[in-house]
C-alpha cells in the first residue's frame, strides 16, 4: 500500500474516534457522560461491545413527568459492582416506578423520595415464582408472615424478622454490615439449610452461606444472590429494557446508545441517548456511502441544561437501492453563529 494511503487511513481513523473511544473499544466497562457503560452482562461476557449505561440524567416518564433521576451517583454510594453487581439493563418503568437492573439488586426511582431498592423477591413471590426459586435456585418461600398484624408497630415487625438471621451468624454479619439494612435488604423474610448452602432470602436480596466449594463459591464465604439476573431469567421485567444497546459513540455532550457503532440498520433508524444541548434542540444529518445526505433534521432532548444530560428518543426514516455503510451525524448548532458544535458521527450499515 501506499504510504500516502496509509497516513491518510490513520489520520481519518484519528478524526473519527477519539483516544478514549479507542481505549474503551477494548475495555469491558468505562467511563461515559453522565456515568459509566458495562458490556459484563450482555449475555456474551462482554464480547461485541454491547451492554448498558447506567447515568445520572433528566427522563421523561409517564406519569411523572421530567424528573432527574440520580441512578449512578446511587449504584456509586450503596458499593457499585461490588455490592450491586453490573448494570443488566436499560432504564425502565416497573412495576409502577423508574428502575434500573443490576445483577444482585435493582435500583429504584421514586419521584420526590428519591433511590430505593426494588423488593424484588416479594414481587417473584407475588407472581407465582417461589417453586421456581426453591427447586431450581435454592432459595425458600418466605414464612408465613402473618403473626406480624398483632405486633404493636413496625420495630416490633423488624425485630421479628430480623431474628431470622440469627440461624447464621455470617449471613447476619453481612446483612447488617450496611448502614441501613432494612433500605438496602429489606426484611429477612425466611431461611432453609440446603445441605452445601444455607439460605436467608429476603425483600429485595438473598444471602448464601456456602458450605462447599460449588462453581466460583467458595465454602465459608457469604455471598448475594444475582436476584437482578433471576428476574431476568424468568421475564420479570419488560423484554424491550433488558437488551443490551451499543457500542456507544460520544463526546463532552452527546452519548449515542442506539444505534451502536457498526450497527445495520433498517428503516426507520432508532436513535436514543443522552445529551446537553442548548435549549434541548439537537440536529441529525444522514450520509450514504457515497457521502451523499439522504436525511437531515432536528430532534428534542425532554429537557435543555448546560449541568444535567437529558434523555433524547428519535426515528430517522432513509430510502436506499441497495446495502452500504452509511453514517449518522448528531450534533448541535452554535446561538451565536450558526455552526455546527459537537459533530458526532456513528458508522452504521444501511439496508433497504
Amino acid at each position: 500500500m501506499n504510504w500516502r494511503v496509509v497516513f491518510l487511513t490513520i489520520l481519518l481513523g484519528s478524526l473519527l474516534t477519539s483516544p478514549i473511544q479507542a481505549s474503551a473499544a477494548t475495555a469491558l466497562d468505562y467511563a461515559v457522560p453522565g456515568g459509566h457503560f458495562y458490556t459484563q452482562a450482555n449475555g456474551a461476557a462482554g464480547q461485541g461491545g454491547t451492554g448498558y449505561a447506567i447515568v445520572d440524567a433528566a427522563e421523561s416518564l409517564s406519569p411523572f413527568g421530567i424528573q432527574t433521576i440520580p441512578f449512578y451517583s446511587a449504584f456509586k454510594k450503596y458499593g457499585g459492582v461490588e455490592s450491586l453487581g453490573f448494570p443488566a439493563s436499560q432504564l425502565v418503568v416497573f412495576p409502577d416506578f423508574p428502575i434500573q437492573v443490576n445483577q444482585k439488586r435493582v435500583l429504584q426511582y421514586q419521584p420526590g423520595r428519591g433511590i430505593f431498592f426494588l423488593n424484588t423477591f416479594d414481587i417473584l413471590h407475588d407472581r407465582g415464582f417461589d417453586a421456581f426459586l426453591d427447586s431450581v435456585r435454592s432459595i425458600p418461600p418466605p414464612f408465613d408472615t402473618t403473626p406480624d398484624g398483632s405486633l404493636p408497630n413496625f420495630a416490633a415487625v423488624i425485630a421479628r424478622h430480623q431474628r431470622f438471621l440469627d440461624a447464621d451468624p455470617a449471613i447476619r454479619a453481612v446483612y447488617f454490615g450496611v448502614p441501613d439494612p432494612v433500605l438496602e435488604f429489606g426484611l429477612p423474610m425466611s431461611t432453609k439449610d440446603y445441605g452445601n448452602v444455607f439460605v436467608v432470602r429476603a425483600q429485595r436480596a438473598s444471602f448464601q452461606h456456602w458450605r462447599a466449594d460449588v462453581g466460583p463459591n467458595r465454602a465459608n464465604t457469604v455471598t448475594i444472590v444475582n436476584g437482578g439476573d433471576i428476574g431476568k431469567e424468568v421475564g420479570l421485567f419488560p423484554a424491550s429494557a433488558v437488551i443490551p444497546v451499543g457500542p456507544p459513540t460520544w463526546n463532552s455532550n452527546i452519548l449515542v446508545l442506539t444505534p451502536g457503532i457498526g450497527q445495520v440498520v433498517p428503516s426507520p433508524i432508532a436513535v436514543s441517548g443522552y445529551a446537553r444541548l442548548f435549549e434541548a434542540a439537537g440536529n441529525w444529518e444522514l450520509r450514504n456511502a457515497g457521502n451523499q445526505v439522504i436525511g437531515s433534521g432536528t430532534f428534542m432532548a425532554v429537557t435543555g441544561t448546560s449541568a444535567t444530560f437529558a434523555r433524547y428518543v428519535f426515528s430517522i426514516p432513509y430510502t436506499i437501492p441497495i446495502r452500504q455503510t452509511g453514517t449518522l451525524a448528531i450534533f448541535d448548532i452554535s446561538p451565536k453563529d450558526g455552526s455546527r458544535q459537537g459533530v458526532l458521527e456513528v458508522p452504521v450499515t444501511l439496508t433497504p
